[in-house]
């Protein structure tokens, strides 16, 4: 081999290493831990048999932005964090996951789940069940921090059971900074 050729092929070598650390560093994202204290849909379930609260279930897919955008701001936000731990069993399910659960004793697919008994068809939505495991109410779409404290006080405080959501929503008035 002649000294051109050699010294084409080191450059030619070491532009790929460039690139590839580049290009491999600028599509890595490090994520750090959720303060949300995720749960298995099988944990939740039994803690509230134990000690009953509503259970909260984050329903996502591996492709969705929203789902991603969620996590960055709404899920992520130490009050909205703070109050799901408190208030609700907090469950996270990839609505295309073949794993399995058992609901009210029937054996099934997260992915049957979400579609046949929570009526999750868009992506992300967000589903509350009472402690019993009784759906209370499946909500579809991304929530900025805001929105979200408003529809978990409503559920968390129990104001659902006495106060129809649009007069709760009328008084509503805490923002989240």
């Amino acid at each position: 081999m002649n000294k051109k050729r050699i010294v084409y092929l080191l450059g030619a070598g070491l532009l790929m290493c460039v690139l590839a650390s580049f290009f491999g560093h600028s599509h890595t994202t490090t994520t750090s831990p959720s303060p949300v204290k995720w749960m298995t849909y099988e944990q939740a379930a039994a803690a509230a048999k134990k000690s009953p609260k509503p259970i909260f279930i984050d329903v996502y897919t591996h492709w969705c932005g929203w789902c991603k955008q969620m996590d960055k701001t709404t899920f992520s936000h130490p009050k909205i964090a703070d109050y799901l731990n408190k208030k609700f069993y907090p469950v996270k399910i990839n609505a295309e996951s073949s794993d399995s659960t058992t609901y009210n004793g029937k054996r099934m697919t997260y992915a049957q789940l979400c579609a046949q008994v929570f009526k999750v068809n868009s992506y992300p939505s967000t589903v509350y069940l009472e402690a019993d495991e009784r759906l209370l109410q499946p909500l579809p779409g991304y929530m900025d921090p805001n929105q979200f404290n408003k529809v978990i006080k409503y559920i968390g405080d129990n104001h659902y059971k006495t106060t129809t959501w649009e007069d709760f929503s009328a008084s509503f008035t805490e923002t989240i900074e």
